[in-house]
């Protein structure tokens, strides 16, 4: 089966998600730190578009256009790469890390 990333109709809900990332001056997804969004996307510091569910998950929820944010294209790759580690070895998926924007209390200030 074709990676489904690798469709016109993708190339379209991805521009136009960093489109209005870039217009928002949207930080990283993952980190929370800025992306540079004249870089390429291929570059560690560019905008890539992360699905929440990775695709090597659920191929089929590639396209449906939600589930997805704009991560740094070093952040999306480490998300990738630490997926497949654990899928070669035949354990789970890890749980994703937080949201940045989360709030959060310390347990000093409960």
């Amino acid at each position: 089966m074709t990676d489904p990333r690798r469709t016109a109709r993708w190339q379209g809900i991805r521009n136009a998600l960093v489109a209005t990332a870039r217009a928002n001056d949207t930080p990283c997804g993952h980190c929370g730190g800025p992306i540079d969004y004249t870089a390429s996307g291929r570059t560690r510091q560019g905008p890539s578009v992360d699905h929440e569910t990775p695709v090597a998950l659920d191929p089929g929820a590639a396209l449906d256009g939600t589930g997805l944010r704009v991560v740094h294209g070093g952040c999306n790759a480490s998300l990738g790469a630490a997926l497949g580690n654990r899928l070669r070895r035949g354990r789970p998926p890890a749980p994703r890390a937080p949201d940045p924007t989360d709030q959060w209390v310390p347990s000093r200030n409960w």
